[in-house]
């Protein structure tokens, strides 16, 4: 009898025991992912504030875009001055020759500007993606620590019904209930 009540016991201690033991796993696992996913946030966010914020003409694609259209408008300005004064040009024409030049400039700043505001639009979706895909983590992270917990209070209840229930086979038995 007395055999049997420690048998029942040691049962139930080791499946508490055991339920502990895996509540503690799987809380450490789930601070693990929510660290990873705090620091994709944070990774999200600096991505997104750099991107959405940096000036049109910081681009070094843009830059090297403008100077090489502004160097070809000096040459081509240069050569308009040039032949005016070769051919003999009034000064309106030379001026008008000029103004079309500039507005080939101005095209190309207007270029830069719509392609860096099609930029930051891609930025703002793609930072919106992954705000969406980071929440949803941490939706799941929150829904596998409630269920962790009731399977924890699953699994205890378990173990010390278990061990109440030899105890109660071990009374019967042993004539002590009736």
């Amino acid at each position: 009898m007395i055999g049997g009540l420690i048998a029942g016991i040691a049962s139930a201690a080791s499946g508490i025991a055991g339920a502990v033991k895996a509540r503690k796993a799987r809380k450490k696992a789930a601070k693990e992912q929510r660290q990873i996913l705090s620091q994709l946030d944070e990774e999200n966010e600096s991505s997104f504030l750099r991107d959405y914020y940096q000036n049109a003409f910081d681009d070094p694609a843009s830059r090297s875009y403008l100077k090489r259209i502004s160097g070809e408008l000096y040459d081509q300005g240069k050569a308009i001055t040039n032949s005016g004064i070769a051919t003999g040009a009034t000064h309106e024409n030379v001026l008008a020759k000029k103004q079309s030049a500039n507005e080939v400039m101005s095209d190309a700043v207007n270029q830069v500007v719509v392609n860096h505001e099609a930029k930051k639009r891609s930025a703002k979706d793609q930072y919106m993606q992954q705000k969406n895909a980071i929440a949803s983590g941490q939706i799941g992270v929150a829904k596998q620590a409630a269920k962790d917990m009731t399977d924890s209070a699953s699994q205890i209840a378990g173990a010390v019904g278990k061990g109440f229930n030899s105890f109660g086979n071990l009374l019967d038995k042993s004539g002590w209930l009736g």
